[in-house]
């Protein structure tokens, strides 16, 4: 458990250039394809973050090899050793889901405790299983252990009644195995769904509506190791801006990948008032007034993500009116508004719902980070402050960025980790 906490100096106008770390969220479900072939596959620019460390100890109890260089991960899952994943690694990870459906195109089966991850919310994982039935896989629950098994898997028709991205990369897992096509309905549209679909084509898989709620996957063709550029990613990507906005900052951010990937999230903040400025591999934010108020609803991609609500949140308590805010995705993504009070925020919880009335300032306090997302928006609260700010329980948060203060510091922010 990290004893360590940040510790926050407020109100220093940011300033300057970042490269943004490799996207969490893009790197996980391309780590679980390498699972489908022997052989070395190198993920360049790929984040040194926790749930990487954590995909990769289950792969190495798999029996894959790992190797870092820098940023530049290689994985050689020649030797793998079965389907059985180590019940005491996924009980912390929500990302080893996604092992399921490529190891059981692999393997044929896959035993797993149920995943874990952030408390943002119910998070079940029935749309997975009920796919993987329909390609033919006979799946089993017994007290918390989750066991598919299939001779041989075989295309369906599936239609997911919501667009789960986790469930959608899954069955895009299992269905390039399978023989025969898979006509998945009802997909999650997000840009890492998109980015895991290309990654498997450039390894021979053949997948068609790419971007679309309805993707064709004919499945059983042989596959390849291939290696693969993660895109930079587009929730730390809006931290930093926002950091930006609350202290009134011009900021530059170098972006690897499709720019196209921010347009939902820059539309919010422009929203906000930042000028922005998108060029093809770098984002230009400037903030010189007052933040304006926003009516944000999240939900499916296209619509604005849910991983940005909390940081969103924190950025209108200061903004020149009252903000709503409308949660579409996980109940329980309000957590740190009672860590957000502690500051001097005022924001009442109805439900899915939040309104917030803007106060003149927040004033540092003493803080623990809820969840990961959730751990951000306080960071994003305590560089707007008046006075420091303790942030402690930073767990989840370490999660999902690399080194959050190193970034900010690089931007002109006070923020320190202090080891207890």
């Amino acid at each position: 458990m990290d004893q360590s906490y940040y510790l926050i100096q407020g109100k220093r106008r940011l300033s300057g250039e970042l490269m943004v770390q490799g996207s969490k969220n893009t790197v996980l479900p391309v780590l679980a394809s390498t699972l489908l072939v022997k052989g070395k596959t190198t993920l360049f620019h790929c984040p040194r973050i926790q749930d990487v460390f954590m995909m990769t100890a289950v792969m190495e109890q798999l029996g894959c090899k790992i190797s870092w260089k820098n940023h530049d991960l290689t994985v050689d899952t020649s030797f793998l050793k079965g389907g059985n994943l180590p019940l005491e690694y996924t009980g912390n990870l929500r990302a080893s889901v996604l092992f399921m459906g490529a190891l059981l195109g692999r393997e044929g089966y896959v035993t797993m405790g149920k995943p874990g991850g952030c408390k943002i919310g119910k998070r079940p994982i029935d749309f997975h299983l009920e796919g993987f039935s329909k390609l033919g896989a006979c799946v089993k629950e017994r007290e918390g252990i989750y066991e598919c098994e299939a001779k041989a898997l075989s295309g369906a028709e599936i239609l997911l009644p919501f667009p789960s991205v986790g469930a959608t990369e899954n069955l895009l897992l299992a269905a390039v195995s399978a023989q025969g096509s898979t006509v998945l309905s009802g997909c999650a549209r997000e840009p890492e769904v998109c980015d895991l679909a290309e990654h498997l084509l450039s390894m021979g898989a053949q997948i068609e509506g790419i971007g679309t709620d309805r993707m064709t996957i004919r499945g059983g063709r042989k596959l390849e190791p291939a290696d693969y550029q993660v895109p930079s990613d587009r929730i730390a990507a809006a931290t930093y801006l926002l950091g930006a906005m609350v202290t009134k900052g011009e900021i530059r951010l170098l972006l690897r990948g499709n720019n196209k990937r921010m347009e939902s999230i820059l539309k919010v903040l422009e929203q906000m008032g930042a000028l922005i400025d998108l060029k093809e591999h770098s984002i230009e934010l400037k903030m010189s007034g007052k933040i304006l108020p926003i009516y944000l609803a999240t939900g499916p991609h296209p619509k604005p993500p849910t991983d940005i609500q909390s940081m969103v949140l924190a950025a209108a308590l200061t903004a020149s009116g009252p903000s709503f805010i409308e949660e579409n995705v996980f109940e329980s993504r309000y957590q740190v508004v009672q860590e957000l009070k502690k500051m001097g925020g005022n924001v009442v919880i109805s439900g899915r719902k939040a309104s917030v009335s803007p106060v003149f300032t927040l004033y540092g306090s003493k803080v623990n980070a809820p969840d990961l997302r959730g751990g951000a928006s306080l960071v994003v609260a305590g560089l707007g402050a008046k006075g420091n700010t303790i942030i402690g329980s930073l767990d989840d948060l370490k999660r999902g960025y690399e080194d959050i203060g190193k970034d900010f510091r690089q931007l002109g922010a006070s923020i320190t980790e202090i080891i207890r």
